[in-house]
């Protein structure tokens, strides 16, 4: 049963699948009209400190959901690898971005660069919490609005 089981309805199904197998995410993702992806390997920013994170992982994900060809695909991403407004990525400015969690932003911006490089196939789209405050209400209601009115295709955006 998925951890979440609980944000079922007639409207989403929740489903447990290994994100980096192509042939899971398939099974998972059959027939729906759109998938998000919200995978971590790590349920804290002091967790991620102590791992030692899988460069590959994110950019894996990318493939396995790329894959299976969703007619509409909604990640979520991670701030630090949003641009700077003076050039370069969040990731690569240590005031912003704390140095022990670097290995896991460039996971990924592994994941977005693989979405990059995708083709037309498939419709996505990285919305990406600011730094700032967002609560889990907000940003779940930026999802919903990204699946029911697209407006980011092949691209990532801020959520603030």
């Amino acid at each position: 049963m998925p951890a979440h089981a609980d944000l079922s309805s007639p409207a989403v199904t929740v489903a447990r699948a290994d994100v980096t197998d192509p042939d899971e995410v398939a099974r998972a993702v059959e027939g729906c009209a759109a998938v998000v992806s919200a995978v971590t390997p790590a349920s804290s920013p002091e967790e991620l400190a102590r791992m030692d994170p899988d460069p590959g992982y994110f950019g894996r994900a990318a493939a396995a959901l790329l894959a299976a060809r969703p007619p509409r695909l909604v990640v979520i991403g991670l701030f630090a690898t949003l641009e700077r407004p003076g050039g370069g990525l969040v990731l690569d400015d240590p005031a912003s971005f704390p140095p022990p969690l670097r290995p896991f932003a460039l996971s990924h911006l592994a994941g977005v660069r693989r979405l990059q490089a995708a083709g037309a196939g498939v419709d996505w789209a990285v919305l990406t919490p600011t730094a700032a405050q967002l609560s889990y209400p907000d940003l779940a209601a930026a999802v919903l609005e990204e699946i029911e009115r697209p407006a980011v295709h092949r691209a990532v955006a801020a959520v603030a």
